[in-house]
């Protein structure tokens, strides 16, 4: 994997996210993820990291719930 298409480098810490996902696992710890996004003004891009609290990819914030799960959109019900 050379580049995540998930991840976007103009995000605040779009590097970082980059440099860990190439760097071996025993290096990557030493570039640690940011702050806050929201600090920053940007947005968090969630993970799951236990099946019940949210990570996001770029930064330390941890919260609960599910906040990974793309919400469904009302349009994408079938019509009747």
């Amino acid at each position: 994997m050379m580049f995540d298409s998930r991840f976007s480098w103009l995000h605040p810490y779009g590097w970082r996210t980059h440099l860990r996902a190439l760097l071996p696992l025993a290096i990557c710890e030493w570039v640690d993820k940011g702050e806050d996004c929201e600090s920053r003004g940007a947005d968090h891009f969630w993970y799951n990291k236990d099946g019940e609290n949210s990570a996001c990819y770029y930064c330390r914030i941890v919260r609960g719930g599910r906040h990974w799960v793309k919400p469904v959109s009302s349009n994408s019900s079938p019509t009747q």
